[in-house]
């Protein structure tokens, strides 16, 4: 699909690129699986949150802070590949850099 990456984007701000002072890029990564019948997502917070949950918690996010992360999905192979876009739409729409592994 269009919006499948094989790689990472790149973790540096090109704007601070000269400056010697080159910290990554924060990254979000969100790993989907299944419990029972339920999608759930690990990675934002200490416990496992529903899809739908997370999903409105990216859409939620002050765009400004969004589009300084990268999002990083990972997914059991068992977890449908439309929940998968869900994610991917919502970090899109949020401003961040998005990747699937």
């Amino acid at each position: 699909e269009w919006f499948l990456k094989a790689d990472l984007p790149e973790q540096q701000d090109p704007t601070t690129a000269d400056t010697g002072f080159d910290l990554p890029t924060p990254m979000l990564d969100l790993a989907l699986f299944l419990d029972g019948q339920q999608v759930m997502v690990r990675g934002l917070g200490e416990q496992p949150r529903q899809l739908g949950v997370v999903i409105e918690q990216i859409r939620g996010m002050n765009q400004t802070d969004a589009a300084g992360l990268i999002l990083r999905i990972s997914a059991a192979d068992e977890v449908g590949y439309g929940h998968i876009v869900s994610l991917h739409e919502a970090g899109v729409a949020a401003g961040m850099r998005v990747a699937i592994r």
